[in-house]
């Protein structure tokens, strides 16, 4: 009878710890997980470009890919009318690339025939051609996988037709990660399997003061 009270105990024990452990991992790994977004990069193959101009002279704001007037016309392309334009503007997010040999291209000697002469580099003076362009569900949390992805498309198409020059669209992908990722499972593990462990020490320890007495 002592036996099995003990053994019952025990898995009482091992089970909280370990749902404890699991708990844990939830709070400090859980908020890390990827959202869930779909994703485009944007290629400007014009050669006014690397200029900051678009094809007609006008200066290039690539923020105008985000404007309520380009994003009411792809959801309408889309045949996603109902979508909040401010949601979306909120939640797209467009990075320029700029290339690993930058500060080459744009620092510029204050005196090139002097041995002590320095370099200083100004960014302003480089215009990035490739974006990489990503919306997240929290534009839309209603609509589908598919659905956000061919928004996104959408508001590149729109975007790159305003601009009226050759440009190019790749690698519009859609990123679904899940709750329970190896990655997690992994973390969870290694934070409940120890604390498991102590559980059980600890009935052992609980068990030897008692016959003890």
């Amino acid at each position: 009878m002592k036996k099995t009270h003990f053994l019952r105990m025990t898995i009482i024990v091992v089970t909280v710890c370990f749902a404890v452990g699991v708990a844990i991992a939830a709070i400090l790994y859980g908020g890390n997980a990827e959202r869930k977004a779909s994703t485009g990069t944007l290629v400007l193959a014009f050669d006014s470009a690397a200029d900051g101009q678009k094809p007609n002279g006008g200066i290039l704001n690539i923020r105008e890919m985000a404007s309520e007037k380009v994003i009411a016309a792809a959801a309408s392309k889309a045949d996603l009318n109902g979508i909040k334009t401010e949601e979306v503007q909120k939640n797209l997010y467009i990075v320029g690339v700029y290339p690993t040999d930058m500060a080459n291209r744009i620092a510029t000697y204050d005196s090139p025939l002097s041995a002590k002469s320095t370099r200083a580099a100004d960014v302003r003076g480089f215009h990035p051609t490739m974006f990489h362009v990503t919306l997240y569900q929290e534009a839309a949390p209603e609509l589908t996988a598919e659905q956000r992805t061919a928004l996104l498309g959408a508001i590149l198409d729109t975007y790159r037709e305003s601009l009226g020059g050759r440009t190019e669209v790749t690698a519009l992908t859609t990123r679904e990660p899940k709750i329970l990722s190896g990655d997690f499972v992994k973390k969870a593990l290694r934070t409940a399997l120890p604390l498991s462990a102590l559980g059980f020490i600890v009935s052992i320890i609980l068990l030897i003061r008692k016959r003890s007495r």
